[in-house]
């Protein structure tokens, strides 16, 4: 029976992921070249490529081009925090509200075929918008559609979004994005060259994406989230003066 049990444990011991750390660093010590300020060092070191290897493995198995991003705006708040972790997976299919359009729109301007129509808010003061008028067709921007993940050229950055809208046209699918925050964010993404006239002067919006996002540039899929978990590694950020744009 012990002979067994010491041979169970002998094969399970490979599946221990810090196993080829502990293999490098008995290796190191028989040649004398081991001490605690390089033992420290390899081990960060290790710590992050099998956390990227780990990363990887995910993403490929939950289907999207990452496994998790960190919340580092307030844009969709109260959905997303700053500081959550959002895990992801495939953007395969995408869940919203759809309208047929007889028309090509890839790399056409949003307002080529899609007006927003704005009340404002008796409460805060900000434009809300109420429907869509996709070429005569007026329907309700959906507030629980899925929220995705896709690659801002003007930002230079990736941006996680909801899809309030998703257009099938002559051409493909395509998607118009927002930000929950309806007090940072009442405008949507593809809306380039957005203005509003208030008390303080105008106020003009830089656009997130210039043309509805196509399908094949949807990255990801928002699955669930781990609140603050993101603070890890915002926070030594933050205390150094670093802000999200």
């Amino acid at each position: 029976m012990v002979k067994e049990e010491n041979k169970f444990v002998w094969k399970w011991k490979y599946l221990d992921p810090f196993f080829p750390y502990d293999k490098l660093i008995e290796y190191l010590k028989k040649k004398k070249l081991s001490n605690k300020i390089t033992d420290f060092i390899i081990f960060i070191v290790y710590a992050l490529i099998l956390a990227y290897i780990i990363l990887r493995i995910l993403a490929l198995i939950l289907g999207s081009s990452e496994a998790m991003m960190i919340v580092v705006s307030g844009s969709m708040e109260p959905k997303l925090n700053i500081g959550d972790v959002s895990v992801l997976h495939s953007p395969k299919t995408i869940n919203t509200t759809y309208v047929d359009l007889n028309r090509n729109i890839k790399d056409v301007a949003m307002r080529d075929y899609l007006e927003p129509i704005y009340s404002i808010d008796g409460n805060t003061g900000y434009p809300v918008i109420n429907d869509l008028n996709v070429s005569g067709q007026i329907v309700k921007p959906n507030l629980n559609g899925d929220i995705l993940v896709y690659y801002s050229s003007t930002q230079k950055k990736e941006i996680i979004h909801r899809a309030i809208l998703g257009i099938r046209a002559l051409d493909g699918t395509f998607y118009i994005t927002k930000g929950d925050n309806t007090k940072t964010n009442f405008v949507m993404d593809n809306d380039c060259g957005a203005y509003f006239n208030t008390a303080q002067g105008t106020i003009k919006f830089q656009c997130l994406y210039p043309y509805a996002l196509q399908k094949e540039n949807v990255l990801s899929r928002y699955f669930f989230k781990i609140p603050y978990l993101g603070w890890i590694k915002l926070g030594p950020a933050y205390l150094l003066g670093w802000r999200a744009q």
